[in-house]
């Protein structure tokens, strides 16, 4: 099958969990199709990936992200930042040299594309459902006027989103709960269930001997903001109560794009904001326990997957363990309360043998289940399902 591929990010391992997950859907697709790519790129993305992703495209054509535009209080586009000449322009060249048997869209900013693929079945991937995610965030906001101005950019996202949805062939969601949302504005034969993954030969244990003592690490792509959040939310509101029991432990907080505002997060006893590293699986080894306190956004976290496939114990919101077929004390600790959270970080950190049976359990459960050979193979028969319709 030749398969075009839109997405708004640079695929790549260890950037954030929409970007592995389209770079292992590839790893495993260019085996039995023919694959283009035209993606968007952060300026700070690194060149290594681009050589990974050369080797599995047919074609790959890069288009630099544009500049973010000026704030509008009410934007008429709510994906406006995604809407670019250069990214249009190449598109439309490339239909008119090549026929392609599916569009595959990741994330929703690329349905603003889908008049340039015309009678192109497609496929989109909604790696979390924006509305949704914005509605979850009104709670979180002091402030009246950002409470206004979210409740009305959560109603354009709303409007916005699902008229890309109603015109695809074919809607692919992370989790159960989100595509439930969904049916009550898409039809549900439209919309399939195909979880995240995690490449587990890639994400392995490392030595013990590598671990850092006491010290508990956070990761993901900070240009998210449900990532912001989480990390000052266990800064200011976990990690004193760990600090008080624990004087001596550590946190890092390790990922691409760390916002300005974490420069004053430095000057905490015990933080270190790492901002990128170049291979995640080594700052990950380092850490003795991993948390992802998340309170806002939706989608699957793909972060608790992989720190879960490297056997390390890690302690999770509700939230960020949502859609996976976890179970609290067994494969995580779950807590949402920051005393309850902190309780629990403490306690992995102290107790090496349920650190060891958590991390155990937890690669277990993310080998035997979320795969990406099988998530491909699901794939492919959503594929073939949707060219035989059209």
């Amino acid at each position: 099958m030749k398969i075009l591929c839109l997405s708004a990010y640079l695929p790549g391992r260890g950037l954030h969990g929409g970007s592995s997950r389209i770079f292992e859907l590839f790893h495993y697709l260019h085996r039995f199709h023919e694959l283009t790519l035209l993606t968007f790129r952060n300026k700070n993305d690194d060149d290594s990936r681009v050589h990974e992703l050369k080797q599995m495209c047919d074609k790959l054509i890069i288009v630099p992200m544009p500049e973010r535009r000026p704030f509008y209080l009410f934007p008429f586009e709510p994906f406006i930042d995604y809407m670019s000449g250069e990214f249009r322009a190449r598109l439309q060249k490339l239909l008119k040299k090549e026929r392609y048997d599916l569009a595959q869209l990741e994330y929703i900013q690329m349905g603003i594309y889908l008049k340039e693929l015309g009678s192109i079945p497609t496929v989109l991937t909604e790696h979390e459902v924006n509305f949704m995610a914005y509605r979850k965030n009104i709670p979180f906001l002091s402030n009246p006027v950002q409470k206004i101005k979210m409740y009305y950019d959560s109603l354009q996202v709303m409007k916005r989103e699902l008229e890309i949805l109603q015109r695809v062939d074919r809607i692919i969601c992370m989790n159960r709960l989100e595509a439930d949302e969904l049916h009550g504005y898409v039809p549900a034969d439209k919309i399939d269930v195909l979880p995240h993954g995690v490449d587990t030969d890639y994400f392995a244990p490392h030595d013990a001997a590598d671990v850092e003592p006491l010290s508990i690490g956070f990761f993901g792509a900070y240009h998210h903001y449900p990532n912001v959040d989480a990390v000052h939310f266990f800064v200011d509101r976990v990690f004193p109560l760990i600090r008080e029991r624990l004087p001596a432990a550590k946190f890092y907080v390790i990922g691409i794009h760390p916002p300005e505002e974490f420069h004053a997060l430095r000057d905490r006893p015990g933080v270190v904001i790492t901002g990128f590293v170049p291979d995640i699986r080594e700052a990950l080894a380092r850490c003795q326990v991993i948390v992802a306190p998340l309170r806002l956004g939706m989608g699957m976290r793909v972060k608790v997957m992989e720190a879960l496939a490297m056997s390390k114990p890690v302690v999770a919101t509700e939230l960020a363990a949502a859609g996976l077929d976890v179970s609290d004390g067994q494969h995580l600790i779950i807590a949402n309360q920051e005393e309850n959270f902190a309780e629990s970080v403490c306690y992995l950190l102290q107790d090496r043998q349920c650190a060891e049976n958590l991390g155990r359990e937890g690669r277990k459960l993310v080998a035997e289940r979320y795969n990406y050979t099988s998530i491909g193979q699901r794939l492919e028969a959503i594929y073939q399902q949707v060219v035989k319709v059209r």
